[in-house]
């Protein structure tokens, strides 16, 4: 990939759970993905620096 191609505005994306932490919510990730293209942003970082694999397992 070309160095063009990472510019902008890419925030590390949260990972959305269920509310009893059991499983990962599609919907709420899908939500916020749409939300933050609606803002602006060019892209997300996905699945790191916002410290979530501390709540994942490896299931």
């Amino acid at each position: 990939m070309k160095p063009e191609f990472l510019k902008g505005i890419m925030p590390a994306l949260l990972t959305g759970f269920t509310d009893d932490l059991s499983a990962l919510d599609t919907d709420r990730i899908r939500a916020l993905v749409r939300r933050l293209i609606k803002a602006g942003v060019h892209g997300v970082y996905v699945g790191g620096s916002s410290g979530e694999m501390l709540l994942l397992s490896i299931e």
